[in-house]
C-alpha cells in the first residue's frame, strides 16, 4: 500500500476543514467514512489493490492495455465504475491532466458531461502537488435529468519517490458554497479519485474509479439497476477522449506553459 510522506497531517486537514466551514458528506454506510478523512484516502488505494475484489470487465483496449470495469465494493451502497490505461505520458503530465488548475481548463476536452468548473479553496503547499488538498466546485449534464452538481475535495496521497501517486476525491458540504439555481447536488462516494503508477516501460498507468450518487429524485437502488452500463459507457468515452488528447501538440504546449506560469513538484 502507499504509504503518506508528503508531510500532510490528516487531523490538520479536518481542522482546516471545520475552520473553512467544509464537512466530509461521502454518504457511505460504512461509519468510519462519514468523518474520517484518514479512512477515505487510504481505503481508495487498498480497494484499487485489492486482488480479492471481482470486477466485470465490459469493455477492453488492447492498444493501451485499457479497460473499463464495474464493481460493487463491500459494504457500499452504490457500485463503482473504474477505467485504466497505460499512456506515454509523464506524472507531470498526469498531474497537469487530473490534480491541477488543467483539470477544469481541460476536461471539456475529455469529459463529454463537464460543463465548468473550478478550484474554491485549498490548504498546504501550492508549489506541491503531493502537499496540496484541494476544493473544486464542477457542474455536469446528466442526460435526460437535470444538471448536476460537486463539491469535492481533492487529498493526494504519494509514495517517497513519487512514482506513484493518488487523488481521493470526496465529496464536502459547505453552507458558504450551496447547489446552484436548476441543479441538483451530485456526490462522489467511498471510493473515488485517481492515480497515477509510473511503469519500468516509462509509461504512466491511469486508474480512474468513482462511486457517484446522482443525487435528486433517483435512489440508490435504481442507480444500481438501471445506470451501470450508462456510468460505463461514459467512461469508455472519457477514456478514448484522454487518449486522443494526449497525443495532440495542444496538450503538450498546455502542460510546459503551465508549468513555466507556475512551477510544480510531485513531491
Amino acid at each position: 500500500m502507499v504509504q503518506p510522506v508528503n508531510g500532510l497531517d490528516f487531523k490538520e486537514i479536518e481542522a482546516w476543514m471545520k475552520e473553512n466551514e467544509f464537512s466530509l458528506d461521502v454518504g457511505a454506510t460504512i461509519p468510519d467514512f462519514n468523518d474520517n478523512v484518514e479512512n477515505c484516502v487510504t481505503s481508495f488505494n487498498k480497494i484499487l489493490d485489492d486482488e480479492t475484489l471481482v470486477w466485470k470487465t465490459l469493455w477492453k483496449d488492447d492498444e493501451v492495455n485499457g479497460k473499463v470495469a464495474t464493481t460493487k465494493v463491500p459494504g457500499s451502497d452504490m457500485f463503482s465504475c473504474k477505467w485504466e490505461a497505460e499512456f506515454d505520458i509523464s506524472m507531470d503530465e498526469w498531474t497537469q491532466l487530473i490534480l491541477l488548475d488543467g483539470k477544469f481548463k481541460l476536461s471539456s476536452l475529455w469529459d463529454p458531461t463537464f460543463v465548468d468548473g473550478s478550484f474554491v479553496a485549498e490548504y498546504g503547499n501550492p508549489s506541491v502537488v503531493s502537499q496540496n488538498v484541494k476544493v473544486g466546485y464542477s457542474s455536469f449534464t446528466a442526460s435526460v435529468l437535470s444538471h448536476r452538481d460537486l463539491l469535492s475535495m481533492a487529498v493526494p496521497f504519494s509514495n517517497e519517490d513519487g512514482t506513484q501517486i493518488s487523488m481521493t476525491c470526496l465529496s464536502v458540504k459547505s453552507p458558504r458554497f450551496l447547489v446552484r439555481k436548476n441543479h441538483k447536488r451530485a456526490k462522489n462516494l467511498v471510493p473515488s479519485g485517481d492515480r497515477a503508477t509510473l511503469l519500468g516501460n516509462g509509461k504512466v498507468r491511469m486508474e480512474h474509479l468513482y462511486t457517484t450518487d446522482v443525487g435528486g429524485a433517483v435512489p440508490l437502488w435504481m442507480a444500481n439497476m438501471f445506470f451501470r452500463k450508462s456510468y460505463a459507457h461514459a467512461f469508455v468515452h472519457e477514456l478514448n477522449n484522454i487518449k486522443e488528447l494526449i497525443e495532440t501538440e495542444d496538450f503538450k504546449v498546455h502542460c510546459e506553459t503551465e508549468q513555466k506560469a507556475r512551477p510544480f513538484s510531485v513531491v
